[in-house]
């Protein structure tokens, strides 16, 4: 029975010094604060300490810490605060550290959420990791010149954080425009969540600190410069306000993550000469555009993985390696060009691309690695310029179909067909050793069409294909065979040469000794014309040939087109010319218009836009008719008024 009760009691000891963590605690400005003693012995000395573990109501409001306390008739100076001393202290909202601080603890004020504002000691010199974390009410920090270094994330997620100072007697901190740096400003440290606008970062800077821009939703720019080398694992992660990020030829190490999480960046310049470590944008789904830079030589691994919007890329003439999973996962490309400069294809580089239809392979390249093109089960065409097969491994075209058109240069064939791998495919096709490119002189007046490609005598059949209202004139070395068969003994450039089609309009008098007319002539396609009837003497206009009465008329030319004008004795036909007119009115019209042929039957009105596009077609089959008009806007139009016999066009205003 004893032994348990011994038990039991060092048990009740162990639970009692778990959960009272202090060794004493004494009364400074009305606030209760808890202590450990550090040392014993002189010099005496004691850290801030909890009441208990997670207890978050044991400190509350303003608190300031004293540099001296009194205990067991001791005099203890307070040289610390202590690890998880403030943990989680929902109350406290401000604190005053006494010049006796030397270190603030990992996680000391670790979610005190309510903390604004605190004044440390002027001869503090560490803050480690977490002491600040999530302190998400604190506005403003300034550092005092005694302070030597601060651990990790110690100011993580401090969401109102706008500006961070610095004691300018500071031999080993820095701060420009609130933003905090090393003494030498090679590293940047930390830029406070609340910053908005842009930043400039200054040209002395090599590296950005891990989490330095984590979560800087207010930020529109960042301007990095041509000094930096490395950015650290999610240094500018998180800055919602970033569309456009520019990576300069400098860098040589961009960290995990660094510009991932909720963003909105959609445009990347990327110009790092030589990165060899990944840059990861696999959770960002929102870029649209990236533009590699010149000089770049290498893609860094996984350098766009999952960006499933991206749907074109220039890889640059100078790349030598692209990177394993550097464009996986991007199901917006449809084809991809690797320029003649690239040796090393990596890895999973364009796997589960599955919308990727058509690869183009440069000459240099040596090795695709395995997984390469994995899942691009849409691929219909790979163009190897390589007289030597690329080395593959098992599963570089994993699932890749066996009859994808595989084009590699005259002579290679039988290379690529007794090759371990590539001889799994089995539409392998000789290609010209020269380069055709023909383009139309306007894709809207045509386009070009191959017809027939041969390798052995390196042949090739073209045709120039015009779209409607368009004609093929000639090619620009003034042949006009069309379809073309062409020999080709160099590279070779041609354009097809289309022009809107003419047609011509003759315009005629019923008797040239009553009047004269004009207008006729060669005009393209839809070109307004006016046309003119000029009667002689005791002579007048009565009509054109399709008994349109209007003088002068606008047509538009869409085919070759005669038309006569009718001139006769003045008085000789006006009653008869009554009995056949249109009564069309009022003119200009707002709401109705009214339409009067007389005794004859209208079959159809149609209206046309001054463009000649028709707006209306209404069938009639009555003498007379009501129009609405105020469904249209104001300007000018055309109406067609047709019988069984004639069609008669009146120009209308709409006011």
């Amino acid at each position: 029975m004893n032994t348990v009760k011994f038990i039991l009691a060092i048990i009740a000891i162990t639970i009692s010094n778990s959960l009272w963590a202090y060794d004493f605690y004494a009364v400074n400005d009305d606030d209760t604060i808890y202590y450990n003693i550090t040392s014993d012995t002189l010099p005496y000395t004691v850290e801030v300490t909890y009441k208990a573990l997670y207890d978050s109501t044991s400190y509350s409001g303003a608190v300031s810490i004293p540099s001296l306390v009194n205990y067991d008739t001791k005099t203890y100076v307070v040289t610390r605060i202590g690890d998880c001393a403030f943990l989680k202290n929902k109350n406290l909202t401000s604190i005053i550290l006494s010049d006796s601080i030397l270190n603030i603890g990992m996680s000391a004020f670790r979610n005190c959420l309510f903390l604004t504002a605190i004044t440390f000691s002027n001869s503090l010199e560490t803050i480690e990791s977490f002491a600040f974390y999530g302190c998400d009410a604190l506005l403003s920090i300034t550092i005092p010149a005694s302070l030597k270094s601060i651990g990790r994330e110690a100011f993580m997620f401090c969401g109102k954080l706008q500006s961070i100072t610095v004691d300018t007697n500071s031999l080993y901190f820095k701060s420009i425009d609130g933003i905090l740096y090393d003494y030498d400003i090679r590293n940047l440290i930390l830029c406070g969540s609340a910053k908005t606008g842009t930043v400039t970062i200054p040209n002395t800077v090599s590296c950005i600190n891990e989490y330095a821009f984590y979560l800087c939703r207010g930020l529109t720019s960042i301007v990095l410069p041509l000094s930096l080398k490395d950015i650290g694992k999610f240094a500018i992660a998180n800055c919602t306000g970033l569309t456009q990020i520019t990576i300069p030829d400098s860098v040589l190490n961009i960290g995990i993550a660094a510009f991932t999480g909720d963003t909105n960046i959609k445009t990347l310049y990327f110009n790092a000469v030589n990165c060899n470590r990944p840059l990861f944008l696999e959770t960002n789904n929102r870029i649209t555009n990236v533009f590699l830079g010149e000089n770049v030589i290498r893609i860094p691994g996984a350098f766009c993985a999952n960006c499933q919007l991206l749907t074109t890329v220039t890889i640059p003439k100078s790349v030598k390696f692209i990177g394993g999973y550097a464009f996986s996962s991007c199901t917006g490309l449809t084809s991809i060009d690797i320029p003649d400069s690239v040796i090393v294809i990596g890895n999973s580089a364009f796997a589960d691309c599955i919308n990727l239809r058509s690869v183009t392979i440069g000459v240099s390249v040596d090795s695709i690695e395995d997984n390469a093109f994995s899942e691009d089960k849409a691929i219909k065409e790979i163009i190897i310029k390589a007289e030597t097969p690329p080395h593959t491994q098992d599963f570089t075209f994993y699932r890749m179909s066996s009859d994808v058109s595989i084009y590699v240069p005259c002579g290679s064939t039988d290379l690529y067909r007794s090759d371990a791998n590539w001889s799994y495919y089995q539409n392998i096709i000789g290609l010209m050793p020269y380069d055709l490119q023909i383009t139309p002189n306007d894709p809207m007046m045509g386009s070009i069409k191959y017809i027939q490609k041969k390798c052995e005598n390196d042949t090739v059949i073209i045709q120039a294909l015009a779209k409607p209202y368009y004609h093929f004139v000639c090619w620009n070395d003034n042949n006009t065979d069309n379809p073309r068969t062409l020999i080709l003994f160099q590279d070779t450039a041609l354009t097809a040469i289309f022009a809107i089609d003419t047609h011509k309009l003759t315009v005629l008098s019923n008797d040239t000794n009553r009047g004269s007319v004009s207008g006729s002539g060669f005009y393209t396609h839809y070109d307004s014309v006016v046309i003119t009837a000029t009667p002689k003497s005791k002579y007048e206009f009565v009509k054109w040939s399709d008994n349109n009465t209007n003088n002068p008329r606008t047509l538009y030319i869409t085919q070759d087109m005669v038309i006569t004008a009718v001139f006769a004795l003045k008085n000789s036909i006006k009653e008869n010319q009554k009995d056949e007119s249109v009564n069309i009115y009022p003119n200009p019209v707002q709401d109705i218009l009214y339409i009067d042929n007389g005794e004859q039957i209208i079959n159809k009105v149609e209206i046309y836009d001054i463009s000649g596009k028709l707006i209306k077609c209404i069938p009639v089959n009555n003498t007379k008719m009501m129009l609405p008009m105020d469904d249209l806007c104001k300007g000018i139009y055309f109406l067609s008024v047709y019988t069984m016999q004639t069609k008669e066009v009146r120009k209308i205003r709409k006011e």
